[in-house]
């Protein structure tokens, strides 16, 4: 497990470092996707007024392939500057609406391109597929890890940390590419937001799985306690049966009102993300139990080695 997890810490860091590079690299030419939309018209005579026409300027506007308004800007020195789009849209019945555009462009190091405005940046696409690629490499490698402990039939803490990593990342990737395939993501920020977001799907998604095993849970401690005694060792797994209801009920409840990016809001975002991790583990340990009852080691043994047997 340890040389596979140093691949994953390598392969991450590797894929970070030319990400970067990419990024700053080719970010002298940004699209501003104005979320403008005209299927119906043509757009025509677009013109930019600047605060400072040195530092950017706009080179080409076109109307993608959903009818939103796209303009694109190039780099020409490091800077600051405020932008002003005015641009013309004729329509079917031949009359012809003005429309406007605004955003704030920094030119940075390197001829990067930043969209204080939208909170986005030249190559955004470069950072979101890097970080796609990422989350897909770590879900191989630790669903590799976990079937190679079920394999030799290693139930330890290893086998359940990969198994609750690869839950988790599952769902991150999964509602990430949903995302992406259906064109969802347009900057950066909207990339962060179904990020963000994700947490709270992934609770609504796991929130009748878990309500169902704490009740499980409660229901075999208690059957625990009466074939071996009322102590509180025994009672371990009623109390947090109990504690795993109320968290999951009480971190439903914001799931439908939070939208902001507000330190409050940051850091219940953070624990309700911590809140489905533990879920995962929750759901790991279970699986891992599982199969270990299952499982049939070889039997070509001399000796057995029974561990709490007192």
């Amino acid at each position: 497990m340890r040389n596979k997890v140093r691949i994953l810490n390598l392969t991450l860091l590797i894929v970070m470092v030319l990400s970067i590079v990419a990024i700053f690299f080719g970010g002298s030419t940004y699209h501003l996707h104005s979320n403008h939309y005209f299927p119906n018209g043509t757009i025509r005579n677009a013109e930019a007024r600047y605060d400072d026409d040195s530092v950017a300027k706009l080179t080409e506007f076109f109307s993608s392939d959903e009818n939103e308004v796209v303009f694109v800007f190039q780099a020409l020195e490091k800077g600051r500057t405020k932008v002003e789009i005015r641009y013309e849209v004729e329509n079917k019945d031949g009359s012809v609406t003005e429309q406007t555009c605004h955003t704030d462009l920094e030119v940075w190091w390197f001829d990067l391109i930043l969209d204080r405005n939208l909170g986005n940046f030249a190559g955004y696409d470069i950072a979101v597929y890097a970080i796609v690629f990422m989350l897909l490499v770590a879900e191989i490698i630790m669903l590799t890890v976990f079937f190679e402990c079920r394999r030799k039939g290693d139930f330890s803490y290893s086998m359940v940390t990969a198994g609750s990593i690869t839950i988790f990342v599952g769902v991150l990737l999964m509602f990430t590419v949903y995302k992406l395939l259906n064109n969802v993501v347009k900057t950066f920020q909207q990339f962060a937001v179904i990020v963000s977001d994700i947490g709270y799907l992934a609770l609504l998604l796991l929130g009748p799985i878990m309500l169902l095993l704490s009740a499980f849970l409660m229901v075999s401690n208690i059957w625990l306690m009466r074939h071996e005694g009322r102590r509180l060792v025994n009672g371990l797994g009623f109390a947090f049966g109990i504690l795993w209801l109320a968290g999951t009920v009480v971190s439903l409840g914001p799931v439908f009102n939070l939208y902001g990016f507000d330190m409050p809001t940051v850091v219940t975002r953070i624990a309700l993300y911590s809140m489905c991790y533990f879920e995962c583990l929750f759901l790991s340990t279970v699986v891992c139990s599982f199969l270990s009852v299952r499982y049939r080691p070889a039997t070509d043994r001399d000796y057995i080695i029974i561990l709490g047997c007192g």
